[in-house]
């Protein structure tokens, strides 16, 4: 009984784990890439015209907050599928999206039939 108690404590702690390294790798104060973006500001997080940021397991939005769940690392790339549940403007909606690294810090955004890239933002 204590190995079976002891064998269920280490795996829940390894998916503890697993979850904060998937959220963490992400984390960070992004705009949206392009020409017409550069007027997107790297202080005003949330707002229009502001930055989109990623903090443990929540993404801030325009206008939205989205709660990222249940991590799944994709095979050979540097990617993580999550489930998102966002609240904004009295509205909840639920996604699969996909964030996977870019270049220079960059991060793909991808849901289904669409793709985003978001630039990092630099001091």
């Amino acid at each position: 009984m204590r190995r079976t108690s002891l064998i269920l404590g280490l795996m829940c702690g390894a998916v503890v784990a697993t979850f904060a390294q998937a959220e963490a790798r992400f984390d960070g104060i992004y705009r949206p890439a392009g020409p017409s973006m550069g007027k997107w500001n790297c202080i005003d997080i949330g707002m229009d015209g502001g930055a989109l940021a990623i903090r443990d397991d929540q993404l801030f939005g325009v206008e939205n907050t989205c709660d990222m769940t249940a991590p799944t690392n994709v095979r050979d790339m540097d990617a993580v599928l999550f489930d998102f549940e966002c609240q904004g403007e009295g509205m909840t909606s639920t996604d699969r999206v996909m964030l996977m690294r870019g270049d220079a810090g960059s991060i793909y955004v991808i849901r289904d039939g669409f793709v985003s890239k978001w630039d990092q933002c630099r001091p």
